[in-house]
Order: C-alpha cells, then structure tokens, then sequence
C-alpha cells in the first residue's frame, strides 16, 4: 500500500502509518480523518509509523504547516499527543529538536520501537481519564 493509511479501530488511539506515498492526497486525506475525530470532541493520541524513506516533500511540508494553525484549537482540546515510530535516527532526531526549539501544540515523542510507542499513548490516556474500551486495552497489553 503506498500512502496514508488512518485507523480509528482503536479509538482513542487513533493509528496513522505512511507507507511513504509521496503525494499530496495522502497528507489531504490524514487532515480529513483528524478532522473528524477532532469534530467528535473526544480525547485521543495519535500512533504514528513512519518507516523507512518517509520525509515529506517541501510541498507537504507546507501543507502541514499551513493546515496545523487551522486546527490547533480544536487539536489542543481533544489531542493528548502523538507518538512517532521512525526507524531513522535522524527523524527521532529532528522530532527531539523540534520540541526543544518550538513546542508544538501537543505533546510530540519519537521512537525506534512501536511497543514504547504504544506505552507513551497508554501513560498519556491514563493520565487524562479517558476511558480504554476493552478491546483497546488488550491491544495496548499486547504490545
């Protein structure tokens, strides 16, 4: 699959993986999809995959910073965070960078592994209250 693949399944972890799609529908279709759960007022974190030559272009570099002030209201009720799966260190790298120099509007992590990944989003779902339904909670224990 090339793209943006978004999953609600597990809601309130909302799963997004790029499968490295290199255009820009891709990254119209993942504002979609966060828009709507966004819509829906309930608190969620975002697990995010990125493995391998996933950079955006500075075309989609754009799009996202032009569509985040549009939805950073929105995003800081109902967003906990985002956690990042990337097997680059210098995406972990430049996600680490990032929170020092500029904090974004939620709270942002990298790691190498999905497991850490999938605790970051439990510790950050615990700490708000927000209700795990059963099945998401298996998920979490599983990983």
């Amino acid at each position: 699959m090339i793209g943006i693949e978004v999953d609600s399944k597990l809601f309130p972890v909302i799963q997004v993986i790029n499968h490295g799609g290199k255009t820009d529908e891709g990254y119209h279709h993942l504002f979609r999809e966060l828009e709507v759960v966004m819509q829906r007022g309930d608190k969620f974190v975002v697990l995010t995959e990125a493995r391998g030559d996933v950079f955006p272009s500075a075309t989609q570099r754009k799009l996202v910073t032009d569509w985040f002030p549009k939805v950073a209201a929105p995003m800081r009720r109902t967003s906990l965070g985002c956690a990042m799966v990337m097997n680059s260190a210098m995406q972990r790298g430049a996600i680490t960078a990032l929170n020092w120099v500029f904090r974004p509007g939620v709270p942002m992590a990298a790691f190498e592994e999905r497991e850490p990944a999938l605790a970051w989003c439990h510790e950050r779902l615990v700490a708000a209250g927000v209700a795990i339904p059963p099945h998401v909670a298996r998920a979490l224990r599983a990983a």
